[in-house]
């Protein structure tokens, strides 16, 4: 009797390790505070639980809508909207939570995000002009002014990258010129940003599109000068030997765009 006591509680323990272990439910109880319920539902969609955290978001959201963390449950319940390729849920999504003004760190989150949303290219009403103009609104909204609530080092962060995005919205517009200039700005105001090699790069390649080779071959050597290492200079130093080989007899640099990676 006393072993099969002893089995059942084993059996018991085993089947209950892995919810103590990863210390989350996808059925927490009632009586959880809004702190525990958000950290549950964000430990679901981390575990790739993405249907019980969608419900555990929502669960939050009707218990406590104008709780603490009610603006960072609609950010996780858009981002689950856009892995499901339901963009126009996402959006109105992050335009409530962008509506609430947060001031805590998810505020830059939300701002790039519901940019991107529309800036999207497997986005049906992918919108170029609403993406860029979303971008652009986050170096205004997180410049470091020393007055704003919004200034952080999240925000601060999210600058480099928002310009980065609205500078690839203007190449693919084909406006050049002023994708030039917003990625010029990204090397001169950030260039200890993961985005400085990027935009020195797409920089080159925006002069390409407009036949400017010289241009393009001095954006590729200040990257490479800059940033000798890694995905991108490997890209800016092919670019460089096509730039280079582009006068040789039956070669030119239009005449390789079509070869060219995309950046």
């Amino acid at each position: 009797m006393i072993k099969r006591i002893l089995i059942f509680f084993v059996m018991l323990l085993m089947l209950s390790a892995p919810s103590l272990a990863a210390g989350i439910s996808s059925s927490p109880p009632k009586c959880m505070s809004g702190a525990a319920r958000f950290k549950n539902a964000l430990n679901l969609y981390m575990s790739g639980s993405f249907s019980a955290a969608k419900d555990a978001f929502e669960q939050y959201l009707k218990e406590f809508p104008d709780g603490l963390r009610a603006n960072d449950s609609l950010y996780w319940l858009a981002k689950y909207q856009e892995m499901k390729g339901r963009y126009g849920e996402a959006e109105m999504l992050l335009r409530r939570a962008a509506g609430n003004f947060p001031t805590n760190g998810i505020a830059a989150s939300i701002d790039f995000e519901l940019a991107y949303c529309l800036y999207r290219p497997d986005n049906p009403k992918r919108d170029l002009d609403a993406a860029f103009n979303e971008f652009m609104k986050i170096p205004a909204i997180f410049a470091a002014d020393g007055n704003s609530e919004k200034t952080s080092g999240a925000g601060q962060a999210a600058i480099p990258q928002a310009l980065y995005y609205a500078a690839k919205c203007r190449m693919d517009m084909k406006d050049y010129a002023q994708a030039e200039e917003i990625l010029a700005r990204i090397g001169r105001e950030f260039p200890g940003s993961p985005y400085a090699a990027p935009a020195l790069y797409c920089l080159g390649m925006s002069n390409l599109a407009r036949g400017d080779a010289a241009g393009a071959l001095a954006a590729f050597k200040a990257m490479l000068a800059g940033y000798p290492a890694g995905l991108y200079s490997d890209r800016a130093k092919a670019e460089t030997e096509l730039i280079e080989r582009a006068g040789k007899p039956g070669q030119t640099v239009k005449d390789s765009l079509n070869t060219r990676t995309a950046p």
